[in-house]
């Protein structure tokens, strides 16, 4: 995921170059990390697999799946409640992991394959 964001970037990066100069170009990449794009999702979906990934390998089961998504619903009313923002849009981060993990909880209860009718 992270390779298509740099690459973009640095491909639109260099478009921007003659259009705002060399200084204001390097300003946004050294201020915001080409979040000013359109792909600023990719780092958050990026990190947010990480620490489904590794909470899960840590524990799989249902149960942690309902700790993350409680977990980090909280954190992420918290961040919205006291206007908390990180940067890079760091802040979704704990709304994305909400979202992962929820779809990882429901896949456990949906199993499309069994539901597929093959028709011969």
């Amino acid at each position: 995921m992270l390779l298509p964001y740099i690459f973009l970037g640095i491909l639109v990066s260099a478009i921007q170059i003659p259009i705002n100069g060399v200084d204001i170009t390097m300003h946004n990449i050294a201020t915001d990390l080409f979040s000013w794009q359109t792909l600023w999702f990719l780092p958050i979906l990026f990190v947010a697999d990480i620490i489904v990934y590794i909470s899960m390998a840590i524990r799989s089961d249902k149960y942690i799946l309902i700790v993350i998504m409680i977990f980090s619903l909280v954190i992420s009313l918290i961040l919205d409640v006291y206007d908390i923002l990180f940067p890079l849009s760091m802040s979704t981060i704990f709304i994305a992991v909400f979202y992962i993990a929820t779809g990882f909880y429901m896949k456990q209860f949906t199993n499309f394959k069994d539901r597929i009718i093959s028709i011969n």
